[in-house]
């Protein structure tokens, strides 16, 4: 089973922040599951078809970044900080950027969950 992780442009509950040119970029996210390889692959073509530059999905433990030109990056390791809802949160997703350069956010009810996948 695979989740891709699909950018939207109305508000969600899942946040995907990263690094990139001295900027901070925030996108929404929207979780696909696919059942299989073959459905993943049809979904990342209809993103590229869109002209999405790049998209992420996991696999398990594992998190590969795919860009429109074929190349994946493979992140073998995934971590989850679980954080109490709080001002204290946005030095928590700074910190959490500045050392993986990326993170996905799920909102829950009193708390946030931030996922990194990196090697």
């Amino acid at each position: 089973m695979y989740t891709l992780f699909n950018v939207v442009k109305h508000s969600t509950d899942i946040k995907g922040y990263w690094q990139g040119s001295d900027k901070v970029f925030i996108d929404n996210i929207v979780l696909v599951p696919c059942k299989n390889k073959d459905i993943l692959k049809d979904r990342i073509n209809e993103l590229f078809r869109s002209e999405e530059l790049a998209v992420f999905y996991c696999d398990g433990e594992k998190g590969y970044i795919q860009d429109n030109k074929g190349k994946i990056t493979i992140l073998n390791k995934r971590e989850i900080f679980k954080f109490k809802k709080g001002y204290s949160n946005i030095q928590d997703i700074k910190d959490i950027i500045n050392k993986y350069g990326g993170c996905t956010v799920h909102s829950k009810k009193g708390y946030i969950l931030i996922e990194v996948y990196t090697n």
